[in-house]
């Protein structure tokens, strides 16, 4: 086993120390926070695209993790932005209208996310997994479109509402609505999850349900409850990096995968003559 393969064999374990620490980061101030979000995106992009080319071109889950991929990169694409202006001191989209503009990526990530997800589901459901919902999951995404309408309108009050460039202003209104379809499918994940049992996977799949879950959360607070923008920062920074905990532990599942295939590539043909498969052949 390489160095680099002993650390991922430990990225599990230390699941809870990087969400920590990650957070941690993200509250010291405003460029801390995007620079903590803007490391779990990079990182979760990595590492989505790493598992899509564990699938064959045209399956679905292949095209579902290049979406999730795709989100995540475009989200640190609009951080950056985001950061540029922070640097020089422009941080109310009200005096440089600009800024507004990142309203265009945020909504690209989560229609990225959303199809993304909606692959994954695919995959599943062609293995009969997420077939059946249950009457407390249909009450639960009900909960969450109802939350829809009251933070719609909560939001005429930000600033990229009142932009002077049109699209901007649509967009901001349309992102809740956008980020409302992750957050029901967070529901199907963990029936999923349920359904798989334990497991690296079904883990891999809470983690996400849970980040997806509280990326809506963290809105609600920020809009319909508070009004402040910042109010739901630390869910969000959570949130993201629990995203990044579930590729840890799907990609960790690849690792053990692996590890079994190499180990029984070695030792397969000695086992299998110890237990007398080669006289049963002849």
């Amino acid at each position: 086993m390489t160095p680099l393969s002993k650390v991922r064999a430990q990225w599990p374990g230390f699941t809870p120390w990087w969400i920590a620490i990650g957070s941690a980061a993200g509250l010291l101030n405003s460029a801390g926070f995007l620079a903590s979000v803007f490391f779990a995106n990079i990182w979760s992009a990595w590492l989505a695209a790493d598992i899509a080319r564990e699938h064959g071109r045209g399956q679905a889950m292949r095209r579902a993790w290049m979406l999730i991929a795709l989100g995540m990169l475009t989200n640190a694409v609009r951080i950056t932005y985001e950061f540029g202006f922070l640097l020089a001191g422009h941080i109310d989209s009200s005096l440089s209208p600009m800024l507004g503009l990142r309203q265009i990526p945020i909504v690209a990530s989560l229609v990225a996310m959303g199809l993304g997800l909606h692959a994954m589901w695919s995959s599943f459901r062609s293995l009969g997994l997420g077939v059946k919902l249950r009457k407390l999951d249909w009450a639960l995404m009900a909960a969450i479109i109802l939350l829809i309408p009251p933070v719609v309108w909560s939001r005429r009050g930000l600033n990229d509402a009142r932009s002077p460039f049109e699209i901007v202003r649509y967009l901001q209104f349309a992102s809740p609505v956008l980020l409302a379809i992750p957050a029901s499918m967070a529901v199907v994940l963990y029936r999923i999850s349920r359904e798989l049992g334990e497991g690296f996977m079904a883990l891999a799949l809470r983690w996400m349900a849970a980040a997806l879950g509280i990326r809506l959360v963290a809105l609600v607070l920020a809009t319909a409850i508070t009004e402040s923008s910042t109010a739901g920062n630390p869910l969000v920074i959570f949130a993201h990096w629990a995203f990044l905990a579930a590729l840890l532990c799907r990609r960790h599942l690849s690792h053990v995968t692996s590890c079994l295939v190499e180990q029984y590539s070695i030792s397969g043909p000695a086992l299998l003559a110890t237990l007398g498969w080669k006289k049963i052949q002849h």
